[in-house]
């Protein structure tokens, strides 16, 4: 199927036509200088049904108004989208997109930090608008993306990014939206860590930590990250630390905390 994208800053509608996509190539959408009526379509609601011969009315880049019969605003452009299909923008929300390029070259890839606490990290600084991936993922009608790290335990802050926008700054919606927690494996084999020394005994590099320590590492974290929320609100002299100043607002519930595991990420 080829598609074709209609974009409003605050709404954002997915216009199925019958003309050739060809190359994905990004072009962002002024602020709207007048009313915008589509009027015709099929429209596909999240909550309301299908509606036949449908209108959605665009203001100052928000839709204000879907339905059958709704009043065109005074001095507004109507375009005439008959016979096409209407969809809402869908969002995905755990995704490596604008972090990541091509996987067997290192330096196009920016998902993981080194270290196992890196709660401070946030998505949004390291997406590459030019990527390659926002355009393919874009015209698959996803408009919004959680662009998330990984590695380590707690990997860093999902960013929510708008898939539209030279820059991430000009992207960004969200730059902390959600803290990122990667369980470990219970059942991991362990890794060799040998090598190196006499015997191939690895020389002074320790052992891989089992379930139960990296476990036991997130519950420590967490604690000590508490301690220093509860510190400076008490107005405590407490070293500045952003790691644990990252982890407040998913303290405080303010944000998610999304646990991977075994492939499968929940809130």
């Amino acid at each position: 199927m080829t598609t074709m994208r209609v974009l409003s800053r605050a709404g954002a509608v997915a216009l199925v036509a019958a003309t050739s996509a060809g190359a994905q190539v990004r072009m962002t959408v002024p602020p709207q200088s007048q009313p915008v009526v589509l009027r015709g379509a099929t429209i596909h609601t999240v909550s309301r049904g299908t509606i036949p011969n449908g209108m959605i009315v665009l203001e100052r880049g928000k839709i204000t108004a879907i339905g059958a019969n709704v009043t065109v605003p005074r001095g507004a452009k109507v375009v005439d989208v008959t016979g096409k299909h209407i969809y809402p923008g869908l969002v995905d929300a755990y995704s490596t997109v604008g972090i990541t390029e091509i996987g067997a070259v290192d330096v196009s890839n920016d998902i993981e930090e080194l270290g196992d606490f890196n709660p401070n990290v946030r998505a949004e600084v390291a997406v590459n608008a030019e990527s390659r991936h926002i355009g393919t993922t874009r015209s698959a009608g996803v408009l919004v993306a959680f662009s998330t790290p990984g590695g380590g335990l707690i990997s860093g802050l999902s960013s929510a990014m708008s898939l539209e926008g030279w820059t991430w700054e000009e992207m960004s919606l969200k730059g902390a939206a959600a803290l990122n927690v990667n369980w470990p494996d219970p059942i991991a084999r362990p890794r060799r860590f040998g090598g190196g020394g006499p015997g191939g005994q690895g020389g002074n590099r320790p052992a891989p930590k089992t379930y139960a320590e990296q476990v036991q590492m997130i519950k420590d974290y967490f604690a000590e990250a508490r301690a220093y929320r509860d510190a400076v609100k008490a107005g405590q002299v407490a070293r500045t630390d952003a790691r644990y100043g990252a982890m407040i607002p998913a303290l405080n519930g303010e944000i998610p905390v999304i646990v991977a595991a075994d492939g499968v990420a929940q809130v």
